[in-house]
């Protein structure tokens, strides 16, 4: 008899779910399936064959670093915020996309998952080409296109769409990276998240809003 579907996609889930975190802990070249079904086991208290994830993501590894990506919750959220800010005017739609993405990094997980991408990445391309191929239909893209109804519209000026995306995600990326490694070692006060965001916004629109070389003329 034919295994239900519903049972099919709830043991993907679970090996989707366990495979998140193996990959968080040991890394991309670390994870094995021998220890995915490990914390499948200790997650759903049954035993499970690492033979089975062979069965559901026949091509390796690389194809359950995708569903891990694809299904990773954080990223989708930043995703609709972007989608739910894009009639916003710049200043309102960057403070709202920082947040999100600070919060999507306050995610434990996610920093781990980055750096992957950041310290393995050169070793197995095929990583970055996921990560990208991942983030770039959520978020990256819609961000550009938000940027590029701006210019069409004379609010901002024409910019390298890329450097928009590096110059406005990378300080947010590295703050996480920095303060969650770090940051109890800094002498001094951190800002607070709302501080910071405020700080970047604001320095990222500096020269790029018309509207400000117009009210520096007048």
């Amino acid at each position: 008899m034919a295994r239900p579907d519903t049972n099919h996609e709830e043991k993907k889930a679970l090996i989707i779910e366990a495979a998140l975190k193996t990959f968080a802990h040991y890394g991309y070249e670390g994870t094995t399936n021998k220890l995915v079904a490990e914390e499948v086991k200790r997650e759903s208290g049954q035993n499970f064959s690492p033979a089975l994830i062979y069965h559901y993501f026949p091509v390796g590894k690389i194809q359950l670093f995708t569903a891990v990506m694809g299904k990773f919750e954080p990223v989708q959220i930043l995703g609709q915020a972007i989608a739910d800010n894009s009639n916003e005017p710049p200043e309102i739609f960057l403070r709202r996309v920082a947040e999100a993405y600070i919060k999507l990094f306050g995610e434990p997980q996610a920093v781990d998952l980055m750096r992957i991408a950041i310290n393995e990445g050169p070793r197995y391309p095929e990583v970055i080409q996921n990560v990208v191929g991942q983030i770039g239909p959520v978020f990256a893209f819609p961000f550009i296109a938000y940027f590029g109804k701006q210019i069409e519209q004379g609010r901002v000026k024409p910019m390298p769409f890329l450097n928009l995306v590096l110059g406005f995600f990378a300080p947010l990326l590295i703050r996480r990276l920095v303060s969650s490694a770090i940051g109890q070692f800094i002498p001094f006060p951190v800002p607070s998240d709302e501080e910071f965001i405020e700080s970047h916004v604001q320095t990222f629109l500096h020269g790029l809003l018309i509207e400000q070389e117009a009210k520096s003329e007048n």
